[in-house]
């Protein structure tokens, strides 16, 4: 079974952390929802509250468990047994904390992986923060938050408990959590009949339930009322129970890369079996043919080839992970340049196919630097490319170099490459060195992907980072 940690400090949880929470189902067996006990600012609810309301939004959502925690997250990731820890993007400044937290806990723990999905674009205008400002000042936060929620805010900023806040101006919030809890009279009074249960228990350590009597451990005592309010008015699907989690990894692999590698051996903690997906890409002037591509592919996955396979398209990348039962398609992510691109594929892909999670790798902070492009600019220029590529790859272009078939390229001056693959065949020495079986073994409707008309390019294969993120 495989478990992720989903930790925030969710002041308040919004329907952005609940839509994340159920696309994180369709990829692991069991989410726990991991809610801080500290924030970078004053919180508006205490950790009780926060535990107690998001428990309340998840009522009835299957494999999922929300406990309070304290201390390093990746240290509470291992102590749960979790394989990995899920994160949400919705922004390139996102992006640049995840990014240095990402490299941090693989730092200290490199058996647990962080993953990331882009939030959906329903909610990519959506923080508790936001959502807060709009609050305090009277705005209509309904159909942002669970309802449940939405009553509590309006509770509180209307009882003048709260502190009215302009995110955008940043300040410094003044949550009624930090004057004590309110007044029992005050919450009785109100109308919405949705008052939360007592909070006075003392918390257990970090990872088990809440001790007090009356804290909804599993949901179990807690109103009607507020069992009905808890709802979120979005509606979802539920995942349906899979014994195999596949996904694929496409890309043009022009040529596949230890980054590559590194990115598809860490993605096997997280699904059980993984496609190559080998673009034809025809659109990029690739320097090796399919066929040597998805060799070379091959040949590199020979030591998984149980639970990785390696398979040439040319459609949709989403109708190809639909054709093989694929739940998630796999990419890596190195810089802020590689994340604009990606936020619009991925927002892309799920408009096309909302069953089908696009999940984020960071790349490793080894191969930060690697990319297929610049591998053949190196070697164009006779420079070194031992271990950067396996080692058939950087045969086969350090053979190429001698013979004076690859042409001289600076990536960084935006030279446009040009290969031996563009003038024709290899001649057939080259040719030898390669398998004389490069034809795998498609599925229906793919025997003719290498000769199809290629569509849009910008959803075949997503180009440009071209899946060579680690």
């Amino acid at each position: 079974m495989r478990t992720a940690l989903y930790p925030g400090t969710f002041d308040p949880v919004t329907n952005g952390h609940i839509s994340l929470i159920r696309r994180g189902c369709l990829i692991f067996d069991r989410i726990i929802v991991a809610v801080a006990d500290r924030t970078p600012k004053p919180p508006l609810f205490s950790q009780a509250e926060r535990v107690e309301l998001m428990r309340a939004a998840l009522a009835g959502v299957p494999n999922v468990e929300v406990v309070p925690f304290t201390g390093l997250t990746i240290g509470y990731a291992a102590e749960r047994g979790c394989d990995a820890v899920l994160r949400g993007m919705r922004a390139v400044s996102d992006f640049e904390s995840e990014f240095q937290l990402a490299l941090m806990n693989r730092r200290l723990n490199k058996n647990i992986e962080t993953v990331f999905l882009i939030t959906d674009y329903r909610w990519l205008f959506i923080s508790s923060t936001i959502v807060k400002g709009a609050a305090s000042h009277g705005g209509n936060i309904h159909g942002l938050v669970p309802d449940i929620v939405e009553a509590r805010l309006t509770e509180i900023f209307k009882s003048g408990r709260g502190v009215a806040g302009t995110p955008c101006l940043a300040p410094l919030p003044k949550g009624f959590a930090a004057e004590g809890l309110p007044d029992p009279a005050t919450s009785a009074s109100s109308s919405t009949g949705t008052s939360l249960s007592s909070m006075t228990g003392t918390l257990s350590a970090p990872g088990h339930e809440l001790a007090a009597p009356g804290s909804l451990a599993h949901t179990g005592g807690m109103d009607a009322s507020i069992m009905a309010a808890a709802t979120c008015s979005e509606e979802f699907d539920q995942p349906e129970p899979v014994s195999t989690r596949m996904a694929i990894y496409p890309g043009t692999f022009d040529p596949i890369t230890n980054g590559h590698l590194s990115i598809l051996r860490r993605a096997l903690k997280v699904f059980d079996r993984i496609i190559v997906a080998v673009a034809e890409n025809a659109g990029k002037h690739p320097l090796f043919s399919l066929e040597e591509r998805v060799h070379f592919a091959e040949e590199a996955v020979r030591a998984v080839k149980d639970r990785v396979l390696v398979r040439p398209y040319n459609t949709l990348t989403v109708e190809f992970a639909k054709q093989y039962g694929a739940c998630a398609i796999l990419r890596g992510l190195r810089a802020t340049g590689d994340f604009e691109y990606e936020f619009q594929l991925a927002l892309m892909n799920r408009r096309l196919r909302r069953s089908i999670q696009t999940v984020f790798f960071m790349t490793d902070y080894r191969w930060l630097y690697v990319s297929s492009s610049i591998i053949k600019a190196a070697v164009s220029h006779g420079g070194s490319i031992d271990g950067l590529v396996p080692d058939l790859v950087r045969d086969t272009m350090v053979d190429l170099y001698h013979r004076g078939r690859l042409h001289h390229s600076t990536p960084c001056l935006g030279a446009p490459l040009k290969g031996y693959a563009k003038e024709g065949r290899a001649d057939d020495d080259r040719a030898a060195d390669l398998s004389p079986d490069l034809s795998p073994d498609l599925s229906p409707g793919q025997q003719n992907a290498g000769s199809a008309e290629a569509p849009d390019a910008c959803l075949v294969h997503t180009p440009g980072s071209e899946a060579e993120l680690q």
